[in-house]
């Protein structure tokens, strides 16, 4: 019997032994894929951070290139408005024969900074900043919520449109001045 015993022990041994095996075996499974799925999805984080943070660059490149352009038109409606008003404390009628060009040119003027500013405003308006930031929107999917980092990127993308915008409508309004400037001054467009 003892060694009907002995024997019913060993199977039970193997048995056990087998058992913490497969249950060794099966914890390090586990383990190996839960680690590799947190790696993977830091991963994916850290990629999409550095994606969001390439988008928001470059979408803030471009605003700031609308920005230098309205500021190269700003530039060209102060000289406008300068000259205005020199030539209309100097003189007060007009010598058709000598500034009869002179006044189509500054007309000129007025009209392609108006062209130029709308033409920015139309850029303004093409930059989506959530588009931007998140991808396309493919048609029949959703995008997906924004992070807070991509968050923080929509909204300094539309603060700083809204600045330039504001920018923008300030030039519209010397325009207007130097359209009154010039009516005033008897010339009419």
């Amino acid at each position: 019997m003892s060694s009907l015993l002995q024997a019913s022990q060993q199977q039970n041994s193997r048995t056990n032994t087998f058992w913490i095996y497969i249950t060794v075996g099966l914890t390090l499974v586990a383990s190996t894929a839960f680690a590799t799925y947190h790696l993977i999805e830091q991963d994916r984080r850290v990629k999409r951070r550095k994606q969001t943070k390439q988008a928001e660059r470059q979408v803030l490149r471009l605003i700031h290139q609308i920005q230098l352009d309205r500021q190269t038109i700003h530039n060209d409606i102060e000289g406008l408005t300068r000259v205005l008003l020199q030539t209309a404390q100097h003189t007060t009628s007009i010598d058709t024969t000598t500034d009869d060009k002179e006044w189509k040119r500054r007309d000129f003027i007025l009209a392609e900074c108006n062209e130029l500013l709308l033409r920015l405003l139309e850029r303004l308006d093409a930059i989506r900043p959530k588009s931007a930031i998140l991808g396309e929107d493919i048609e029949g999917q959703g995008q997906q919520e924004p992070s807070a980092l991509e968050q923080a990127a929509i909204l300094d993308i539309r603060n700083r449109k809204k600045k330039v915008i504001r920018q923008i409508e300030r030039n519209f309004r010397q325009l207007d001045q130097c359209k009154d400037l010039m009516n005033g001054m008897g010339v009419d467009q």
